[in-house]
């Protein structure tokens, strides 16, 4: 992998540094944004004939995908060097 360019380099390394971040984010954050999902998907799903119901869960808000930066964020910027997590 040393023969990458900078840009592709780059784009790796703000995706596993995104995969980290949620890997490290708390399980009722993850319920949340599963739900989200379920709600942008369900229309869709709807239109095809299936009979889908996204969860609800009490006391837990929907994260939408649009709405936080966990799962909308953008990439550091070129020759930003990302520290790796040893958390």
């Amino acid at each position: 992998m040393d023969d990458l360019n900078p840009e592709f380099a780059r784009l790796l390394a703000a995706k596993e540094a995104r995969r980290q971040r949620l890997a490290r984010a708390p399980f009722p954050e993850k319920i949340a944004a599963l739900i989200g999902l379920q709600m942008m998907a369900s229309p869709i799903q709807r239109r095809r004939g299936r009979g889908v119901v996204p969860w609800r869960i009490q006391g837990l808000r929907p994260v939408r995908a649009e709405a936080t930066l966990m799962l909308n964020e953008e990439a550091p910027p070129y020759g930003v060097k990302l520290k790796p997590s040893g958390n």
